[in-house]
Protein backbone atom coordinates (compact mmCIF):
# COMPACT_ATOMS: atom_id res chain seq x y z
CA UNK A 1 0.00 0.00 0.00
CA UNK A 2 2.86 2.37 1.01
CA UNK A 3 4.16 2.05 -2.77
CA UNK A 4 0.70 3.55 -4.22
CA UNK A 5 1.29 7.40 -4.14
CA UNK A 6 -2.22 8.32 -3.56
CA UNK A 7 -1.88 6.90 -0.18
CA UNK A 8 1.56 8.53 0.37
CA UNK A 9 0.51 12.00 -0.86
CA UNK A 10 -2.81 11.59 1.08
CA UNK A 11 -2.61 9.72 3.99
CA UNK A 12 1.58 9.75 4.98
CA UNK A 13 3.04 12.64 3.96
CA UNK A 14 0.79 15.20 4.96
CA UNK A 15 1.60 18.87 6.09
CA UNK A 16 0.60 20.59 9.76
CA UNK A 17 -2.32 22.42 7.81
CA UNK A 18 -3.81 19.19 6.26
CA UNK A 19 -3.31 17.77 9.38
CA UNK A 20 -5.16 20.56 11.03
CA UNK A 21 -8.18 20.13 9.21
CA UNK A 22 -8.26 16.72 9.48
CA UNK A 23 -8.70 17.26 13.05
CA UNK A 24 -11.89 19.49 12.56
CA UNK A 25 -12.95 17.45 9.97
CA UNK A 26 -12.87 13.90 12.10
CA UNK A 27 -14.73 15.67 15.11
CA UNK A 28 -17.05 13.01 16.90
CA UNK A 29 -20.50 13.47 15.60
CA UNK A 30 -23.69 12.14 17.78
CA UNK A 31 -25.45 10.77 15.30
CA UNK A 32 -22.22 8.62 14.07
CA UNK A 33 -23.87 6.24 17.13
CA UNK A 34 -26.25 4.75 14.97
CA UNK A 35 -23.60 3.25 12.81
CA UNK A 36 -21.48 1.71 15.11
CA UNK A 37 -24.88 -0.04 16.36
CA UNK A 38 -24.90 -3.24 15.11
CA UNK A 39 -21.57 -4.15 16.26
CA UNK A 40 -23.20 -4.17 19.84
CA UNK A 41 -20.33 -2.96 21.81
CA UNK A 42 -20.67 -2.80 25.39
CA UNK A 43 -18.63 -2.30 28.59
CA UNK A 44 -15.24 -4.46 29.01
CA UNK A 45 -15.58 -5.10 25.25
CA UNK A 46 -11.75 -4.96 23.42
CA UNK A 47 -11.97 -2.69 20.04
CA UNK A 48 -9.72 -2.18 17.85
CA UNK A 49 -10.22 1.13 15.47
CA UNK A 50 -8.07 0.68 11.96
CA UNK A 51 -7.82 4.03 10.86
CA UNK A 52 -8.11 6.36 13.41
CA UNK A 53 -7.02 9.50 12.20
CA UNK A 54 -6.76 12.45 15.05
CA UNK A 55 -8.86 9.63 17.13
CA UNK A 56 -12.22 10.99 18.21
CA UNK A 57 -13.85 7.81 17.47
CA UNK A 58 -11.55 5.75 19.15
CA UNK A 59 -12.49 8.27 22.29
CA UNK A 60 -15.93 7.93 22.04
CA UNK A 61 -15.94 4.21 21.78
CA UNK A 62 -13.51 4.17 24.89
CA UNK A 63 -16.20 5.71 26.72
CA UNK A 64 -18.51 2.74 25.91
CA UNK A 65 -15.99 -0.09 26.99
CA UNK A 66 -15.21 1.58 29.95
CA UNK A 67 -12.25 0.81 32.17
CA UNK A 68 -13.30 -2.79 32.37
CA UNK A 69 -12.10 -2.54 28.25
CA UNK A 70 -9.98 -1.35 26.04
CA UNK A 71 -9.65 0.80 22.44
CA UNK A 72 -6.67 0.11 20.20
CA UNK A 73 -5.99 3.00 18.36
CA UNK A 74 -3.96 2.24 14.55
CA UNK A 75 -2.96 4.55 12.06
CA UNK A 76 -0.67 4.39 9.05
CA UNK A 77 0.17 8.20 9.50
CA UNK A 78 2.37 8.43 12.54
CA UNK A 79 1.34 12.01 13.26
CA UNK A 80 -2.26 11.21 13.56
CA UNK A 81 -1.19 8.47 16.38
CA UNK A 82 0.42 11.01 18.40
CA UNK A 83 -2.72 13.27 17.82
CA UNK A 84 -4.94 10.67 18.96
CA UNK A 85 -2.56 9.99 21.89
CA UNK A 86 -3.15 13.53 23.21
CA UNK A 87 -6.87 13.70 22.10
CA UNK A 88 -6.85 10.43 24.58
CA UNK A 89 -5.13 12.12 27.36
CA UNK A 90 -7.30 15.20 26.79
CA UNK A 91 -10.55 13.38 27.35
CA UNK A 92 -8.87 11.61 30.05
CA UNK A 93 -9.21 8.12 28.82
CA UNK A 94 -5.74 7.18 27.31
CA UNK A 95 -3.51 5.13 28.95
CA UNK A 96 -1.13 6.77 31.53
CA UNK A 97 2.37 6.13 30.67
CA UNK A 98 5.64 7.77 32.70
CA UNK A 99 9.18 7.46 31.59
CA UNK A 100 12.04 8.34 34.24
CA UNK A 101 14.30 8.65 31.44
CA UNK A 102 17.23 6.48 32.75
CA UNK A 103 16.88 8.58 36.30
CA UNK A 104 15.89 6.24 38.76
CA UNK A 105 15.53 8.21 41.40
CA UNK A 106 12.49 9.87 39.63
CA UNK A 107 10.91 6.57 39.92
CA UNK A 108 9.11 7.00 43.34
CA UNK A 109 7.28 10.55 42.65
CA UNK A 110 6.19 8.87 38.97
CA UNK A 111 4.26 5.74 40.63
CA UNK A 112 3.25 8.18 43.25
CA UNK A 113 1.50 10.24 40.83
CA UNK A 114 -0.14 6.93 39.24
CA UNK A 115 -1.62 5.69 42.42
CA UNK A 116 -3.04 9.55 43.32
CA UNK A 117 -4.83 9.27 40.01
CA UNK A 118 -5.85 5.53 41.04
CA UNK A 119 -4.99 3.71 37.75
CA UNK A 120 -6.48 0.01 37.61
CA UNK A 121 -2.68 -1.49 36.83
CA UNK A 122 0.70 -0.46 37.16
CA UNK A 123 3.20 -2.33 34.29
CA UNK A 124 6.88 -1.69 34.25
CA UNK A 125 10.64 -3.19 34.74
CA UNK A 126 12.25 -4.48 37.61
CA UNK A 127 13.02 -0.94 39.38
CA UNK A 128 9.29 0.34 37.53
CA UNK A 129 7.63 -2.26 39.85
CA UNK A 130 10.16 -1.88 42.86
CA UNK A 131 9.17 1.33 43.26
CA UNK A 132 5.19 0.74 42.55
CA UNK A 133 5.25 -2.38 45.29
CA UNK A 134 6.54 0.38 47.69
CA UNK A 135 4.12 2.78 46.96
CA UNK A 136 0.86 0.68 47.47
CA UNK A 137 -0.44 -2.36 48.42
CA UNK A 138 -3.73 -2.35 46.15
CA UNK A 139 -3.16 -1.64 42.81
CA UNK A 140 -2.29 -4.70 40.74
CA UNK A 141 1.40 -4.36 39.58
CA UNK A 142 2.64 -6.42 36.40
CA UNK A 143 6.48 -6.96 35.95
CA UNK A 144 8.64 -7.58 33.21
CA UNK A 145 12.17 -8.34 34.39
CA UNK A 146 15.13 -10.00 33.06
CA UNK A 147 15.94 -10.99 36.88
CA UNK A 148 14.82 -12.99 39.69
CA UNK A 149 11.65 -11.79 40.66
CA UNK A 150 12.73 -13.37 44.33
CA UNK A 151 15.76 -12.22 45.47
CA UNK A 152 14.86 -8.80 43.71
CA UNK A 153 11.82 -8.72 46.45
CA UNK A 154 8.83 -8.38 44.02
CA UNK A 155 7.16 -11.90 45.18
CA UNK A 156 8.34 -14.19 47.47
CA UNK A 157 7.66 -17.38 45.48
CA UNK A 158 7.05 -17.67 41.83
CA UNK A 159 4.41 -21.00 42.71
CA UNK A 160 2.67 -19.17 45.17
CA UNK A 161 2.52 -15.61 44.75
CA UNK A 162 1.06 -12.99 47.33
CA UNK A 163 0.31 -9.30 47.80
CA UNK A 164 -0.47 -7.28 45.18
CA UNK A 165 2.72 -7.84 42.45
CA UNK A 166 2.91 -10.90 39.55
CA UNK A 167 4.65 -10.61 35.92
CA UNK A 168 6.99 -11.98 33.50
CA UNK A 169 10.96 -12.98 34.41
CA UNK A 170 13.21 -14.13 31.35
CA UNK A 171 15.97 -14.93 33.75
CA UNK A 172 18.53 -13.80 30.65
CA UNK A 173 20.95 -13.63 34.16
CA UNK A 174 20.78 -17.42 34.54
CA UNK A 175 21.63 -18.09 31.25
CA UNK A 176 25.12 -16.77 31.14
CA UNK A 177 27.27 -20.01 32.12
CA UNK A 178 26.06 -21.44 29.01
CA UNK A 179 26.35 -18.40 27.00
CA UNK A 180 30.10 -18.32 27.94
CA UNK A 181 30.24 -21.79 27.15
CA UNK A 182 28.81 -21.60 23.44
CA UNK A 183 31.04 -18.19 22.88
CA UNK A 184 34.18 -20.60 24.28
CA UNK A 185 33.32 -23.22 21.36
CA UNK A 186 32.76 -20.89 18.68
CA UNK A 187 36.05 -19.08 19.44
CA UNK A 188 38.39 -21.64 20.53
CA UNK A 189 41.26 -20.03 19.78
CA UNK A 190 43.19 -18.84 22.92
CA UNK A 191 43.13 -15.24 24.56
CA UNK A 192 40.82 -13.26 26.69
CA UNK A 193 37.27 -12.84 26.43
CA UNK A 194 36.26 -9.63 27.27
CA UNK A 195 32.76 -8.74 29.09
CA UNK A 196 30.65 -5.73 28.93
CA UNK A 197 28.95 -4.24 32.11
CA UNK A 198 26.75 -1.71 32.98
CA UNK A 199 27.62 -0.03 36.21
CA UNK A 200 25.46 -0.90 38.80
CA UNK A 201 25.34 -2.80 42.19
CA UNK A 202 22.57 -4.77 42.72
CA UNK A 203 21.93 -8.45 43.45
CA UNK A 204 21.62 -10.30 40.18
CA UNK A 205 24.01 -7.75 38.63
CA UNK A 206 27.00 -8.94 41.19
CA UNK A 207 25.43 -12.80 40.71
CA UNK A 208 25.91 -12.12 37.03
CA UNK A 209 29.65 -11.22 37.47
CA UNK A 210 30.57 -13.49 39.55
CA UNK A 211 29.19 -16.30 38.32
CA UNK A 212 31.25 -15.59 34.48
CA UNK A 213 34.47 -15.07 36.23
CA UNK A 214 33.98 -18.80 38.44
CA UNK A 215 33.04 -20.15 34.78
CA UNK A 216 36.00 -18.96 32.81
CA UNK A 217 38.43 -19.44 36.08
CA UNK A 218 36.94 -23.11 35.78
CA UNK A 219 37.85 -23.28 32.71
CA UNK A 220 40.96 -21.28 32.19
CA UNK A 221 39.77 -18.64 30.15
CA UNK A 222 41.45 -15.64 30.79
CA UNK A 223 38.24 -12.33 31.39
CA UNK A 224 38.50 -8.95 31.07
CA UNK A 225 35.95 -6.90 32.31
CA UNK A 226 35.16 -3.31 31.52
CA UNK A 227 32.14 -1.09 32.94
CA UNK A 228 29.95 0.92 30.64
CA UNK A 229 27.58 3.32 31.53
CA UNK A 230 27.09 5.73 28.03
CA UNK A 231 27.79 5.55 24.90
CA UNK A 232 30.83 6.69 24.97
CA UNK A 233 32.01 4.60 27.59
CA UNK A 234 30.25 1.68 25.12
CA UNK A 235 32.92 2.75 21.87
CA UNK A 236 35.42 3.34 24.20
CA UNK A 237 35.46 -0.07 26.27
CA UNK A 238 35.11 -2.15 22.58
CA UNK A 239 37.57 -0.29 21.01
CA UNK A 240 40.04 -1.32 24.11
CA UNK A 241 39.32 -4.55 23.61
CA UNK A 242 39.95 -4.96 20.25
CA UNK A 243 44.05 -2.98 20.94
CA UNK A 244 44.35 -5.05 23.80
CA UNK A 245 43.93 -8.80 22.00
CA UNK A 246 40.50 -9.70 23.03
CA UNK A 247 39.07 -12.92 20.84
CA UNK A 248 35.43 -12.54 21.54
CA UNK A 249 33.23 -10.55 23.62
CA UNK A 250 31.05 -10.68 26.25
CA UNK A 251 27.85 -8.64 26.87
CA UNK A 252 26.20 -8.61 30.01
CA UNK A 253 22.77 -8.90 30.76
CA UNK A 254 21.10 -4.94 31.65
CA UNK A 255 18.25 -2.94 30.21
CA UNK A 256 21.20 -0.23 29.22
CA UNK A 257 22.96 -2.57 26.31
CA UNK A 258 19.23 -3.54 25.25
CA UNK A 259 18.32 -0.23 24.12
CA UNK A 260 21.28 -0.13 22.49
CA UNK A 261 21.27 -3.55 20.71
CA UNK A 262 22.28 -1.83 17.35
CA UNK A 263 24.85 0.04 18.21
CA UNK A 264 26.72 -2.60 20.27
CA UNK A 265 26.33 -4.98 17.90
CA UNK A 266 27.55 -2.87 15.34
CA UNK A 267 30.30 -2.31 16.81
CA UNK A 268 30.98 -6.08 17.62
CA UNK A 269 31.33 -6.11 13.87
CA UNK A 270 33.44 -2.86 13.11
CA UNK A 271 35.88 -4.70 15.37
CA UNK A 272 35.83 -8.19 14.39
CA UNK A 273 35.00 -9.23 18.04
CA UNK A 274 32.56 -12.35 18.04
CA UNK A 275 30.03 -11.62 20.49
CA UNK A 276 27.28 -13.49 22.33
CA UNK A 277 24.61 -11.58 23.63
CA UNK A 278 21.62 -12.11 26.10
CA UNK A 279 18.37 -11.51 24.07
CA UNK A 280 16.89 -12.74 20.63
CA UNK A 281 16.85 -9.24 19.40
CA UNK A 282 20.78 -8.67 19.65
CA UNK A 283 20.56 -11.44 17.17
CA UNK A 284 18.00 -9.67 14.85
CA UNK A 285 20.11 -6.38 15.27
CA UNK A 286 23.13 -7.73 13.70
CA UNK A 287 24.69 -9.88 16.60
CA UNK A 288 26.20 -13.12 15.61
CA UNK A 289 24.49 -15.45 18.23
CA UNK A 290 22.05 -15.34 21.89
CA UNK A 291 21.66 -17.20 23.79
CA UNK A 292 18.68 -16.57 25.82
CA UNK A 293 14.39 -15.35 25.20
CA UNK A 294 13.27 -13.16 23.01
CA UNK A 295 12.34 -9.49 25.38
CA UNK A 296 9.67 -8.93 22.82
CA UNK A 297 7.74 -12.25 23.84
CA UNK A 298 8.21 -11.65 27.39
CA UNK A 299 6.65 -8.38 26.89
CA UNK A 300 3.40 -9.88 24.71
CA UNK A 301 3.15 -12.08 27.86
CA UNK A 302 3.18 -9.36 30.45
CA UNK A 303 0.44 -7.65 28.21
CA UNK A 304 -1.48 -10.59 28.33
CA UNK A 305 -1.06 -10.74 32.08
CA UNK A 306 -2.12 -7.20 32.32
CA UNK A 307 -5.09 -7.81 30.35
CA UNK A 308 -6.49 -10.57 32.91
CA UNK A 309 -5.62 -8.74 35.89
CA UNK A 310 -7.97 -6.13 34.99
CA UNK A 311 -10.22 -6.63 37.90
CA UNK A 312 -8.26 -9.25 39.17
CA UNK A 313 -6.01 -9.79 41.95
CA UNK A 314 -2.61 -10.93 41.26
CA UNK A 315 -2.20 -13.96 43.81
CA UNK A 316 -4.45 -15.44 40.71
CA UNK A 317 -2.03 -15.51 38.39
CA UNK A 318 1.68 -17.06 38.92
CA UNK A 319 4.66 -15.70 37.69
CA UNK A 320 6.35 -16.87 34.44
CA UNK A 321 9.83 -17.59 33.81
Amino acid sequence: MARNPFYKDHWINIDQERLDRYERMFQWNPASSTLYEPAGIRPGHIVADFGCGPGHTAIEIAKWVGPGGHVHALDINSDFVSQSRKNADAAGVGDKYRSAEDQAHRLPDLVDDLVRQRVALIVGNTRSAKAAKAATTTVPIVFVSGEDPVINGLVASLSRPSGNTTGVSFLSIASVTKRLELLRQLVPKPGAIAMLMYPVNTPDAERELRDVQAAAQASGQELMVVEAGSDRDIETAVASFAQRGAVALFIGSHAFFNSRRERVAALAVRYALPAAYALREFATAGGLMSYGTSITGAYRLGGIYAGILKGEKPVSLSPTR
